[in-house]
Parts: C-alpha cells; sequence; structure tokens
C-alpha cells in the first residue's frame, strides 16, 4: 500500500514537471538563460516550482481586456467638455 502511494506521487510529479518544462520552454516570456533557470527550479522543487511557473504562465498568457479610459478623455471630473 505505501509503495502504491510513492509512485502515484512519484508518476505525477514526473508528468507535472514535463508538462511545465514543455510550457516555460514554449513560452516567449522568458529569454533562453531564464528558461534554463526555471527549468531547473521545476527539477528540484518539483510541486511547488512546477506549480508556481504554471500559474504564473497561465496568467500572462491570458488575453488582456480592452484598457479602460482613465481620467480626462471627452468629459473630465468636473464636467467640462473637450470643447469648452
Amino acid at each position: 500500500m505505501n509503495n502504491y502511494f510513492l509512485y502515484t506521487g512519484i508518476s505525477i510529479a514526473l508528468i507535472l514537471n514535463i508538462f511545465a518544462s514543455y510550457r516555460v520552454f514554449r513560452s516567449d516570456y522568458f529569454d533562453k538563460r531564464q528558461k534554463v533557470i526555471q527549468v531547473i527550479l521545476i527539477w528540484i522543487l518539483p510541486f511547488i516550482a512546477a506549480i508556481g511557473i504554471l500559474l504564473f504562465l497561465s496568467n500572462e498568457e491570458k488575453p488582456k481586456g480592452r484598457p479602460s479610459e482613465f481620467g480626462g478623455g471627452a468629459h473630465d471630473s468636473i464636467g467640462a467638455t473637450a470643447d469648452d
């Protein structure tokens, strides 16, 4: 029974590390040196680094929404228009 949990944990760690390494190497966010460092971290700290880097990459690869208009614009905060 104990071996089952050990083998399951190792299998999950290997699959997660391979997937995270693949995503890092495919990413355009890091340069070559950073990619090597990230993959080393993934394999040294299997679950923590792999999950952290995958979360970071998924957040960076999300499409950004339209920027909202902030301040000024056609009507400023005091109600004046650009034509005034």
